[in-house]
């Protein structure tokens, strides 16, 4: 492939490009994901996808909506299709505008027994965290 590569598929189709995409045997210039494919799994593929969302999942009601889904299901993680569920289930219609969003995986340099732990908690993605990587779009 030639240029960038834009999944708008289901998960499991989706799972299969980023599989391929991971391990060079899809080679692209860039991977975009639909908003729906935002999840820990499709996101931890070392793919470098990015993703359009509405809002930051480091934010307050994100947030809010995974401590909700691991009070209820343990060892879920949160997904955009999950939020939007939870969202609208909760009387939540907001949106805010446009952004690209990327995988960052957290490495802590200083172990945890000098107090200087600096894991990411309660947030959408185990060990990772997902942030905004361009201003807002022009179109919004």
């Amino acid at each position: 492939m030639d240029g960038p590569a834009i999944v708008v598929s289901g998960r499991a189709a989706a799972d299969g490009s980023l599989r391929g995409i991971a391990s060079g045997e899809v080679p692209v210039r860039g991977t975009y994901l639909a908003p729906w494919l935002t999840s820990a799994n499709l996101l931890g593929y070392r793919a470098g996808a990015v993703v359009a969302l509405r809002y930051d999942p480091r934010e307050p009601q994100p947030l809010r909506y995974a401590s909700a889904l691991r009070s209820r299901f343990a060892g879920e993680t949160a997904t955009a299709a999950g939020y939007e569920a939870w969202r609208a289930a909760t009387g939540r219609t907001d949106a805010g505008r446009t952004h690209l969003y990327a995988l960052v995986r957290m490495i802590s340099v200083l172990p945890a027994e000098t107090g200087h732990e600096h894991r990411v908690r309660g947030g959408w993605l185990p060990g990772s965290a997902i942030t905004r990587v361009t201003p807002p779009a022009l179109d919004d």
